[in-house]
């Protein structure tokens, strides 16, 4: 019964891992599984070979006295003393076989101890145990440093609930502040940096501010506004209120273009509150004052070293250069206190003239490359090696090996921020002086359509126009083009064949030449007109010697012969006179009766131009009315 219940058990031992490491937070780390080579090195390393060669000594002396102790007992076969004798002899034979075998092969077996593999330390292991251990300790000191800020917060709600009001911690705003600005203890106070040193600025202003611990407020009233912080700051007398850096291009008493410069705000508020503390609202303020009076001093400085043909004027708070003979650049600092200068000033200065954001741009970037460029220069070692910073080395050599004066006077010279903002200003009235006339010429001509384009692709003192002059019915018989480039000391036009045409300042010569263009392209039509008709061309130049003169510009005439040779219309272009339009029928010679003549050639002989009243011509456009006239004229 028992053996029909019988099952078959396997005994194996236990895949259980010794313990190795246990970490901080109680996780276990075992000891991995041997394979099956490692667990028989393990066994034959337990095995003792020198303690069995002993056991089978004394095992051989115990047999031995055995031995002698037994009786002779007589042999049970005949030939047994034969066969031990031949056994004996075997034994020998082969003894001798094996010692021959190994000296010829010179093959031993040698008896060694086994011993585990010792694991080659890893370098690489270990950094990685050792930052994975630091990892471990840096979540757990961020982790307290959560939990303790998450306390501070707690504590700080229960004191704003507990008074009443918004009052904050000083602390968590000290370290909100610390986030923002540059921060140093000096003694028992905390002082902070506002200046742009870090930046490269040379501005020889302390822009110092103290932190202070606001005190709370007793007062109910008090204890009511808005804005009730634990921390205050403490700037300089000459960096409080709201700076402004004004800069207005003026032409016969008017403003054409104004920009205003109020500092570089951050605007940026990461992981700030809703309302923006009253300390963050004043350092940046400060900030500003302090980069608007670096500009100021950077432009007065430019305004004292360059050598123009007019001087520059600097008085006061005011810096007033020419542009152009009748146009100044007005550039003004103002700093006022408080809100109500601000905003009665914002009332006086309500102005209708656009505002120049480049300008506004150049201001902000000029004095950013500036800071750049003084602080990517290498000091000399010695500092007064060099005649400047960050010269070359050549400059101390002397003889066949140093710098010649047309190589160093480059490195000399270097634009200062108000010829910069100079060019920028000239570049801008250019431009704005070039649209005005183009505007003006297009509401002025009807006839022909005047379109312009300008460049997207440009930069402050260099911007590209191209303009068409078409006529919307022979559109594909007739375009003119050319490309406007608006530099900073003129215009340079540059026509469909290439040709180049520098213009002055002055918009009067980019009107003219613009009205020329279009003569030019009324004898175009025309002449293109003529000869999709069959008319014969005789002449056709943009430069007539003959008839009036032109106050501006050049007279351009067409004459055009009709397909029998009967008629010719000749057209007279001009840009002040306009156009004009004469016509020559044929004439008959007095006294000769037309059968006389052998060919009629004879009779065009003679014939006078008769104007064309070209204001009462049917038609709106030029091109519909010499179309008209030379339909008719044809035959």
């Amino acid at each position: 019964m028992a053996s029909g219940l019988a099952v078959d058990i396997a005994i194996e031992s236990l895949l259980e891992s010794e313990v190795e490491e246990i970490s901080r937070d109680g996780q276990e780390k075992y000891v991995p599984q041997l394979s099956m080579s490692e667990k028989l090195a393990k066994l034959a390393h337990k095995i003792d070979f020198l303690s069995d060669v002993k056991g089978h000594k004394e095992d051989v002396d115990k047999e031995d006295d055995e031995k002698s102790l037994v009786t002779f007992q007589p042999s049970l076969w005949p030939w047994d003393s034969v066969r031990e004798n031949l056994r004996k002899s075997l034994t020998e034979v082969c003894v001798l076989s094996d010692v021959l075998n190994v000296v010829r092969d010179k093959k031993y077996l040698v008896l060694d101890p086994v011993s585990q593999n010792q694991a080659t330390p890893k370098p690489t292991l270990s950094l990685i145990t050792k930052k994975k251990g630091l990892c471990n300790a840096a979540d757990i000191l961020l982790r307290g440093a959560q939990r303790m800020e998450d306390a501070v917060k707690e504590r700080a709600d229960n004191t704003s609930r507990h008074l009443g009001s918004n009052a904050k911690d000083f602390h968590s705003e000290l370290m909100m502040l610390r986030k923002r600005w540059r921060l140093k203890r000096t003694g028992t106070s905390i002082m902070g940096d506002l200046t742009y040193r870090s930046a490269g600025s040379q501005f020889r202003n302390p822009g110092l501010f103290e932190v202070n611990k606001a005190t709370i407020a007793e007062d109910k009233t008090e204890q009511s506004t808005p804005d009730n912080r634990a921390l205050e700051v403490t700037v300089g007398s000459d960096l409080e209120g709201a700076a402004e850096i004004r800069v207005a291009i003026v032409e016969s008493g008017k403003d054409l273009q104004i920009a205003s410069v109020r500092g570089l705000m951050s605007g940026c508020y990461d992981n700030m509150p809703t309302v923006i503390p009253s300390w963050q609202q004043k350092l940046e303020s400060a900030q500003s004052n302090l980069f608007c009076k670096e500009l100021f001093m950077q432009l007065s400085q430019g305004a004292y070293n360059t050598k123009e043909n007019r001087p520059h004027f600097v008085m006061a708070n005011e810096i007033r250069a020419e542009i152009f003979p009748g146009t100044d650049l007005c550039i003004t600092y103002s700093c006022r206190k408080n809100s109500s200068e601000e905003n009665s000033s914002k009332v006086a200065h309500k102005d209708k003239a656009p505002r120049a954001y480049s300008l506004e741009y150049s201001l902000h970037s000029l004095l950013r490359k500036q800071h750049l460029k003084a602080q990517s220069l290498q000091t000399p070692r010695p500092v007064t090696a060099y005649p400047m910073q960050g010269g070359s080395k050549r400059l101390c050599l002397a003889g066949a090996s140093a710098l010649t004066t047309s190589e160093v006077a480059p490195n000399l010279q270097s634009e200062s921020l108000l010829e910069t903002v100079l060019k920028v200003s000239r570049h801008k009235v250019l431009q704005k002086r070039a649209v005005e006339v183009i505007d003006d010429l297009k509401s002025r001509l009807n006839d022909p359509c005047i379109t312009c384009h300008w460049s997207t692709v440009g930069s402050d003192t260099n911007t590209s126009a191209t303009v068409h002059i078409t006529s919307p019915e022979v559109g594909h018989l007739a375009r003119s083009s050319f490309q406007l480039r608006v530099g900073v000391r003129g215009i340079r036009v540059v026509s469909a064949d290439g040709e180049n045409v520098d213009l002055p300042t002055h918009p009067q010569d980019l009107e003219d030449f613009i009205l020329s263009q279009v003569c030019n392209h009324r004898l175009l039509v025309a002449k293109s007109l003529a000869q999709s008709l069959g008319w014969h061309v005789i002449h056709c130049s943009r430069h007539v010697g003959t008839g009036a003169k032109e106050r501006q510009g050049h007279v351009g005439g067409l004459m055009v012969k009709s397909p029998n040779g009967n008629k010719a219309v000749a057209v007279r272009t001009g840009p002040a006179s306009g156009v004009s339009v004469l016509v020559r029928r044929p004439q008959l010679p007095n006294g000769v009766a037309p059968e006389l003549l052998g060919d009629m050639n004879w009779g065009c002989l003679g014939g006078d131009f008769m104007e064309v009243h070209w204001s009462k011509m049917p038609g709106r456009t030029f091109v519909q009315k010499i179309f008209l006239l030379l339909a008719i004229e044809m035959y």
